[in-house]
């Protein structure tokens, strides 16, 4: 439903002609951010379409030919209308009346009679729609419609249940991170061929020019300061003094965290390998009080003291302080009033001890909770007993971690996720953890466990993501698994007879077997694996002949065959696994004629033959795979001959041809 953002009162003069429309607003009391100097009698021609029908509410609206040739709309503002609001914002006008000028925006005019007899005046903006409707009382009504470069008043809410409007935002919603993300400005000049950046990315960049011209943006919208905000983050423009105008902005989100980082970027205030963050910026940042949804200060200098001033940001749902090495227990004591916090990471904070845990006990909120690389918490699990929200945990390469820890985890029976790689957990830890019937993503990769581990696994119902490299298992006992969609049992000692254990894991989508003692052989027990997609084979003895059991395999779509034993006879086994985009061939015995069996798989996007013995002759066949992202071509026998064979391969995005010790400047050209 539309949500009108301003009401006024209109005059009772509203005239139409062929030479424009002109709507007159009267004065109000109230102060005003856009005065008649500004724009007080302009007239802007606009291309537009117009169709005007007589109305008995408005008989000076007169019917005029369509299509209008050029509609000329002046507002008159003598300070501001009889508002809802006590103003209408400068940049709104501004954007608009810009967009017009430039072509950017289409206004679109037309008169129609509504059901209950009003005249109704229609304009409609294009980016922008926004409707100035005039009822039998003589309101205008200014509705916008889908934002675009209006943006609403900055303590307007919107219905939670239109979750994918852009931009717009309620307040402590956390659906605001998860479907509204703003563009980053500074993709404007990176956009392709023939694609117009918007009015908004245009203006935002243009205040990034001129940062040092303003002093504060308070007065602004939230959203807009919000990309203006996250435009200078991204472009490494934000400085001591440009970070002051962002004072009581009332911000959602402080992205200083690279776009590029696409997990994180945009969605909190993130500082994350951001120069020069230290304690003085804290101020600016706790000045968004209850606005502030979502902070990252990671890699930063920031110290126990700059997390006090978060006791003003109460509606905190996500933070980051990552690799933090001046943060401990004293500032771990003032995350203890958050209760809204739903995400906390502080990967390796080595000043953090077990103790220091204690204040994550209020926490009750917490569903994700990352403690990578913290040597000093042993013991500190405790205090995440009373927990009851928590679905995820990570405490990978926490060496300090042994089987007395996992007791503490084992009443946590909403966890979903537990990420535990390289900690000192063997199979009694393991089994403290049985009763998590909800476990869907078990990591145990590095640990001293044995298959002994699948027992307690048993429990497991949900489990589909288990990660067992490097564990040192045999093929005893892996008779236990089952429902898995990802298994990685890479870097084990286990043979072909392992493998028959798995012919029965029906839904396995993902399958690593890299250094494994597999051969020809073992590889039938997985022909009947139709959902696989992924196939790690690296290093494995796996020649040619056992290629064949593959061939069936119709939703592979990648596979790695690495320093396997796989010659050029076997590739053809693979000529028919059309849906396969990533193949990797690095092997000596690798050689065109491969190449050249492969060329049905045209929808390939990663192509590594890094170590293959591919000649200029060979490089002909890869026009074949034009869709290719990623090649590398490494053995040495490239010539410039052979790199003309690919500049016509337009996807690619990263090409390596180095040890081809032939190649010259020329092939620059």
């Amino acid at each position: 439903m539309p949500r009108v953002a301003w009401v006024l009162r209109a005059p009772p003069a509203l005239r139409g002609c062929s030479g424009g429309v002109r709507v007159a607003l009267p004065a109000s009391p109230g102060p005003c951010l856009l005065t008649p100097r500004d724009v007080g009698r302009c007239s802007l021609p606009v291309r537009a379409s117009a169709r005007c029908g007589r109305s008995p509410s408005f008989p000076g609206v007169h019917r005029v030919p369509t299509p209008l040739s050029a509609v000329a709309v002046a507002v008159r503002l003598r300070a501001c209308g009889v508002l809802a609001y006590p103003s209408i914002p400068m940049a709104i006008v501004v954007l608009l009346l810009a967009g017009i000028t430039c072509g950017l925006l289409v206004l679109k005019v037309s008169v129609r009679e509504d059901s209950a007899a009003d005249s109704v005046l229609n304009i409609r903006l294009y980016g922008p729609n926004i409707d100035f409707v005039i009822d039998h009382k003589r309101e205008l009504k200014i509705t916008i419609l889908d934002g675009g470069a209006c943006s609403r008043k900055r303590d307007n809410l919107v219905d939670e249940g239109d979750q994918f409007r852009p931009r717009y935002s309620k307040s402590g919603s956390s659906k605001w991170m998860l479907f509204t993300l703003p563009r980053a400005g500074s993709d404007i000049l990176r956009r392709g061929q023939g694609k117009c950046p918007s009015l908004m990315e245009l203006c935002v960049a243009k205040v990034r020019e001129d940062i040092n011209k303003y002093s504060s943006f308070s007065m602004l919208p939230r959203d807009i300061s919000q990309q203006i905000f996250n435009e200078l983050v991204e472009s490494r423009c934000l400085t001591d003094s440009s970070l002051e105008a962002f004072r009581d902005c009332a911000l959602l989100l402080a992205l200083l965290y690279s776009v590029h980082r696409h997990i994180i970027a945009f969605i909190g205030h993130s500082f994350g390998e951001y120069p020069g963050v230290k304690d003085s910026w804290m101020g600016v940042i706790s000045s968004q009080g209850q606005s502030l949804l979502s902070l990252d200060i990671s890699c930063s200098d920031v110290t126990d003291c700059g997390l006090v001033v978060l006791k003003d940001c109460p509606n905190v749902q996500s933070l980051a302080f990552n690799y933090c090495d001046q943060i401990s227990d004293v500032g771990l004591e003032n995350l203890s009033r958050l209760s809204y916090l739903t995400s906390l990471s502080f990967k390796k904070s080595n000043a953090i001890s077990a103790e220091g845990m204690r204040a994550l006990a209020n926490l009750v909120n917490l569903a994700n909770l990352d403690l990578e690389r913290c040597s000093a918490i042993h013991g500190g699990l405790i205090h995440l007993q009373g927990l009851k929200k928590l679905e995820s945990l990570n405490i990978r390469y926490c060496n300090c971690m042994t089987d007395a820890d996992m007791e503490y985890l084992s009443g946590l029976t909403n966890l979903k996720e537990l990420q535990m790689s390289c900690c000192r957990v063997t199979d009694a830890g393991v089994a403290y953890l049985k009763g998590l019937s909800k476990l869907v993503t078990l990591n145990l990769e590095g640990c001293p466990v044995t298959a002994a581990c699948l027992d307690a696994m048993s429990g497991f119902s949900s489990l589909l993501f288990l990660n067992l490299s490097r564990c040192g298992l045999y093929d005893e006992g892996c008779e236990k698994l089952s429902k898995l969609k990802v298994l990685n049992l890479g870097f084990n000692h286990i043979t072909d007879a392992c493998l028959v254990h798995l012919k029965d894991l029906v839904n396995l989508e993902s399958l690593n077997l890299d250094s494994c003692k597999i051969g020809d052989e073992g590889l039938l027990n997985i022909k009947g694996l139709l959902q696989l997609k992924s196939l790690e084979l690296s290093d494995t003895e796996v020649g040619s002949n056992g290629l064949r059991h593959l061939s069936g395999l119709n939703n592979l779509q990648s596979i790695n065959l690495s320093f396997s034993m796989v010659s050029d006879n076997g590739l053809r086994k693979l000529a028919g696994l059309t849906s396969l985009k990533s193949l990797n061939l690095d092997a000596r015995q690798i050689t065109d004629a491969g190449i050249s069996a492969l060329t049905t798989l045209t929808g390939l996007t990663h192509l590594d033959l890094f170590g293959a013995r591919i000649t200029d002759h060979g490089t002909n066949f890869f026009r074949h795979f034009k869709n290719l992202q990623s090649l590398e071509v490494c053995g040495g026998l490239i010539t410039d001959n052979g790199v003309k064979n690919i500049k016509d391969l337009n996807s690619l995005t990263l090409l390596n041809l180095s040890q081809n010790g032939n190649l010259t400047d020329k092939l620059l050209n």
